[in-house]
């Protein structure tokens, strides 16, 4: 099971639905929570895993079919993903997923608060989150 946090990205060409079906295109118990802002931190998880995904991002059809053998492998605390801004050459690493019992720092840009080497890091390479040039 998983919870995903779906965040104000505040681009103009946000495509919410795309997003949404990424999430539930998986096959994977998924509980989606859309919020008005970015305070994800201070919720409480009650599911096995937790991450976030910002309105204008949707996940590759290989996440798709991929990030469900990670969950249910669950060999991690932080999951890394690419991720692919259209029209934009250069991708780059984003860490979306997580064990409920990490607690992401918000004022440092969602990542776990502690040190690195406190956690177990995976890196999904099958695929992206995808975000759309922002206009």
């Amino acid at each position: 099971m998983l919870t995903m946090f779906i965040l104000p990205s505040g681009a103009g060409n946000k495509d919410l639905n795309r997003t949404v079906q990424s999430i539930v295109s998986m096959d994977v118990e998924t509980f989606i929570v859309r919020m008005k802002d970015s305070g994800i931190a201070y919720h409480v998880i009650e599911t096995p895993f937790y991450g976030f995904i910002y309105d204008n991002e949707y996940f590759s059809e290989s996440v798709i079919k991929a990030l469900p053998n990670f969950l249910r492998a669950g060999h991690f605390d932080c999951l890394l993903f690419y991720k692919q801004v259209d029209k934009i050459e250069t991708m780059f690493k984003a860490t979306r997923i997580f064990k409920e019992h990490v607690r992401l720092d918000s004022g440092n840009g969602f990542l776990p608060k502690g040190r690195p080497d406190d956690y177990t890091w995976e890196t999904l390479l099958d695929g992206y989150i995808k975000e759309d040039e922002r206009t």
